[in-house]
């Protein structure tokens, strides 16, 4: 089974391009959202308050996602640690999504911290979603309701953009004015015809990203 990473800096549109591989018929599985899943499990809620305090959690009891998350981006030790709590999970989550598609030519991670997390390693190929900073600055203002101060802090934790499309396979722009759908295809075309090609030759990895 192929892996293929979706990546791209905050406001950069990923989440978006992964539902067009969806219905392209490309299984997606979103590592973002199933690690938010996680801090409802009651062993990763004992692992965050041994980390963090009980002052993390509500007066429900549940992880303070908010709270957490200023304090994760304000001390990057605290981030490293929670960071260790819930990417291995994340990642046995895949495996067991990729296995249940024993039939699709390949299925995607999407996450944001692909590269910063050396995961992109793991993978077969990567997939870089661009748009200029200025451009991801407004998307995220608008749709989460923030202020620059938020997209600054979060966008800091992330590799620049640069980087990444030098270490990706493949890069989609999604500034809002060349066409989406058509990147979408030819990638998808382009990533089958190496799977179709590798498979010939007898080889199980099609760029050498592991």
């Amino acid at each position: 089974m192929y892996k293929v990473g979706l990546t791209g800096n905050i406001g950069s549109g990923k989440t978006w391009i992964a539902g067009i591989f969806e219905r392209l018929g490309i299984g997606v599985f979103n590592a973002d959202l199933e690690a938010k899943k996680l801090y409802g499990y009651e062993d990763v809620i004992r692992e965050i308050v041994t980390l963090c305090g009980r002052q993390i959690l509500t007066d429900k009891l549940e992880i303070d996602r908010r709270k957490l998350a200023q304090l994760a981006f304000s001390n990057h030790k605290i981030l490293a640690s929670l960071n260790q709590i819930i990417h291995p999970r994340v990642r046995g989550m895949f495996s067991g999504f990729a296995a249940s598609r024993p039939h699709s030519a390949y299925v995607i991670y999407e996450s944001a911290l692909i590269f910063e997390t050396g995961y992109y390693r793991r993978l077969d190929a990567t997939i870089v979603v661009s748009a200029q900073q200025e451009i991801r600055k407004k998307r995220v203002m608008q749709r989460d309701k923030a202020d620059e101060h938020f997209f600054v802090e979060r966008n800091a934790h992330q590799l620049p953009e640069s980087e990444k499309v030098k270490l990706g396979n493949f890069v989609i722009c999604n500034d809002g004015h060349q066409l989406v759908l058509p990147q979408v295809v030819a990638v998808n075309d382009q990533i089958l015809r190496l799977i179709i090609e590798y498979q010939k030759n007898g080889r199980n990895d099609t760029t050498g990203n592991r």
